[in-house]
């Protein structure tokens, strides 16, 4: 039906696992950063956390979670 090559070995065994993992983790902890500087402006500087913060913090605690299947 097709006139595709077959797929040899060599191409079933490589993968970009690892290079998909450093960026996602990149933008993991930067995202994890900006969490943590945010509440932290909130809380300390102008002691004042709110809804929102929260919805921050329960949001960023899902995505964890989700992502490592927590």
């Amino acid at each position: 039906m097709s006139n595709l090559p077959p797929i040899s070995d060599a191409d079933i065994a490589y993968s970009n696992a690892s290079s998909l993992m450093v960026q996602a983790g990149t933008i993991f902890g930067i995202a994890l950063a900006i969490t943590l500087l945010r509440c932290y402006v909130r809380l300390v500087m102008l002691k004042s956390f709110g809804k929102d913060d929260w919805t921050i913090i329960v949001s960023m605690v899902r995505g964890t979670a989700r992502t490592f299947d927590l």
